[in-house]
This record gives C-alpha cells, sequence and structure tokens, in this order.
C-alpha cells in the first residue's frame, strides 16, 4: 500500500448513503485503519462547521436524530437564509479547516456532505426550491473522493427504520441520479457485511492514493 504520509497531501473523503447503509459503521472502521497510514484522522458531520471551537475527532460517535423528518419545514425566506450560512460554512471553512488539515497531510472523512441537502432537504427543514441547491453546489469546494453507500431500501430498514420505504427508495436513486457524472464518486455495494464493505472502501481509498501519486487525482 502507499504511504499517504510520504505523499504532498492529505485526503478529504465524503461517505453518503441513506439511512442505515453502514455509514457510521464504516467511517469508524476507515478512520481506526488509518490512523496509521495518515498524520491525522478527522471526522466531521455533514459541514465543516468553521465557526466552531473544537472538531469531532476520530474516535468520538457521530451526530444522530431518531427521526430526522421530525421537526417543520422552514419557509423560503428562511431557507434561503440557511442555503446562505451552509455557502459560507463550506467555502470558508474549506480554505479555514480543511485546506490546512489536507497541507498537514490528515486525512478528513465527512459523514453525509453537501449533497444530502439535495437529496434529503426534509432532514435539514429546507423549503426553498431544490434548484438553488444545485447552483450552490457548484460553487462550494469539492471533496477528493465520494464513497456511496448503495444499499437495497429493504436491508437498510432492517438495520435502521426510521423512514419509510418508499422514502428510501426515493432517496437511493436520487443518490445513484446526483452521482452518476462525478468522476470523484465511487458507488459500493453496502448490502454486504460491515466487515466485506470495509475491506471494499479500504481497497477504493488506496487505489485513489496510488492513482493520484502517479497520474493526478481522478
Amino acid at each position: 500500500m502507499l504511504n499517504p504520509k510520504q505523499s504532498s497531501r492529505g485526503l478529504q473523503v465524503v461517505v453518503l448513503g441513506i439511512d442505515g447503509s453502514g455509514k457510521s459503521t464504516l467511517i469508524k472502521a476507515l478512520a481506526q485503519h488509518y490512523q496509521a497510514h495518515f498524520t491525522k484522522v478527522n471526522t466531521l458531520h455533514f459541514r465543516p462547521n468553521c465557526l466552531a471551537k473544537k472538531h469531532t475527532v476520530a474516535t468520538q460517535p457521530l451526530a444522530h436524530s431518531p427521526d430526522p423528518h421530525a421537526k417543520k419545514t422552514k419557509n423560503f425566506y428562511k431557507s434561503f437564509l440557511r442555503l446562505l450560512y451552509f455557502w459560507f460554512d463550506y467555502s470558508f471553512g474549506y480554505f479555514l479547516t480543511i485546506k490546512p488539515k489536507l497541507k498537514k497531510k490528515e486525512l478528513v472523512i465527512f459523514d453525509r456532505y453537501f449533497f444530502d441537502l439535495y437529496v434529503d432537504p426534509k432532514r435539514y427543514r429546507y423549503g426553498a426550491p431544490l434548484w438553488s441547491v444545485q447552483w450552490v453546489l457548484q460553487l462550494i469546494p469539492q471533496p477528493d473522493l465520494i464513497l456511496l453507500l448503495n444499499v437495497s431500501p429493504e436491508v437498510a430498514r432492517q438495520r435502521k427504520a426510521e423512514l419509510s420505504l418508499s422514502e428510501s427508495q426515493r432517496q437511493c436513486q436520487a443518490y445513484i441520479e446526483l452521482m452518476a457524472n462525478r468522476g470523484n464518486a465511487v458507488v459500493l455495494d453496502a448490502n454486504q457485511t460491515a466487515v466485506q464493505l470495509k475491506k471494499l472502501a479500504q481497497q477504493t481509498i488506496d487505489h485513489y492514493l496510488a492513482r493520484r501519486e502517479h497520474n493526478g487525482p481522478y
């Protein structure tokens, strides 16, 4: 395996998938595995949160909501203000928090990312048109590598029955369509065991690092 510490920069990985796809378990496993290969491992939830004093470390559990659609959706104006805040956080947060970590050859793993606002706006109480999310998506910094955990809605609900079957199906399709033409996105079969998924994800990351070292980014 290529030693990332010998590379010129670190790595930013985003893990996407519906509830029950195994994101949290995979992120924890990857963080533990790559601690010896990067100068440091950082795990963040959804956004950089550049105004926070301290970021989540790899050994801490990620935030979790038992009912992600429980709260009322905000109106258009409040939603648009939230979108502007997210744009600020992702754009300035990258230069203030993410880029310095990459320069130090650290690994940054995101559980969810801005893409989630488009796929599941109710989770973030977003009530403005989705075209506005698509527009901002073109402006924010993109991660090095995206791992989309593609799981069947039936399997996902067996693991975590937070969303309806129809909503899980809709989100699965939305993720696939959103990632279809992104060269930095890799779809992984999340129906398999956690051990198998971890191995597949590690192979994908290692392959990316080796390819970047020899031929440049995807």
